[in-house]
């Protein structure tokens, strides 16, 4: 969080001196003539590159500009035609070109102090989504410590030998549920579920709620043919749900589960031949 605060200072501070320079030069240059808003506008168009594309790429572009005007100007002047700046003196278009790459390195600046606050708010939004492990509505761990447990759990079970099964919840229609139930009526159903489901399997056993329709449950030291004994007990729980008004839904749901086994190294390899098992069988 301080990082997040100094980064912003920064920024702030990099804006306010970018601000002063631009209102200082404009002050200076004065806007009366065609000469002058062109230059002004050479000038915001640097500090837009600067702000875009950050200071290499704003300080060739500036260079690029003052090279192609030197060479105007002193090829003007060789050929005694009519200067390329007539209302402006050569003090002026220095100052101006100073300015440019002033403009060009803070623009830059700003640039970079953007990104730098972009990547710090997306790891301290990283941060809290792994600080913030519980769903406050079911109790249940989170996806992101799914992953942790999960991963956890395979190491366990490729180092002692002890099994593991992990059991996929996805309840059909759920977002027609809410939608037709209302936020309220979403809550209380995944309260009502967490309950029994916590009634059909171990004190030990993980839960977690993976998304707004999905459930996963980790069964520690859970061999594959214990399974059908914990679904035949999630089926007579979970099918009936009751509302809040006393009115009796039913509820069905895809399940699947997946064994623990050498061939999954990884906790995403686990998971993704998990979803391919998905919506093979209907509890």
């Amino acid at each position: 969080m301080n990082r997040l605060f100094s980064n912003t200072y920064r920024l702030y501070y990099s804006l306010l001196l970018t601000f002063a320079g631009l209102i200082l030069f404009m002050g200076y240059l004065g806007v009366n003539d065609a000469e002058s808003f062109l230059m002004i506008t050479l000038t915001f168009v640097v500090l837009g590159c600067g702000i875009l594309f950050g200071i290499l790429p704003a300080l060739i572009f500036t260079l690029l500009m003052l090279f192609f005007i030197g060479s105007a100007m002193f090829f003007t002047e060789l050929g005694h035609t009519n200067p390329f700046f007539t209302n402006q003196t050569l003090q002026d278009v220095v100052i101006w070109g100073a300015a440019l790459l002033f403009f060009a390195i803070s623009a830059g600046s700003l640039h970079e102090r953007i990104k730098t606050m972009r990547q710090t708010i997306e790891q301290q939004k990283q941060a809290m989504k792994q600080f913030v492990a519980i769903d406050s509505t079911t109790g249940f761990d989170n996806a992101e410590r799914m992953r942790l447990e999960l991963s956890e759990e395979m190491k366990r079970a490729e180092r002692y030998k002890q099994p593991f099964v992990f059991i996929l919840l996805h309840i059909h229609y759920a977002a027609e549920f809410k939608s037709l139930y209302g936020e309220k009526e979403m809550q209380h159903l995944f309260q009502q579920l967490s309950n029994k489901i916590r009634e059909s399997v171990r004190e030990t056993d993980k839960k977690f709620r993976l998304s707004e329709e999905r459930i996963g449950l980790l069964l520690t030291h859970t061999p594959e043919e214990n399974v059908s004994v914990v679904l035949e007990k999630l089926k007579d729980k979970l099918k009936k749900h009751v509302l809040l008004n006393g009115r009796e839904v039913t509820l069905t749901f895809h399940v699947c589960h997946l064994t623990s086994s050498s061939e999954y190294r990884t906790p995403e390899q686990f998971l993704e031949e998990l979803e391919k098992e998905m919506m093979m069988n209907e509890l």
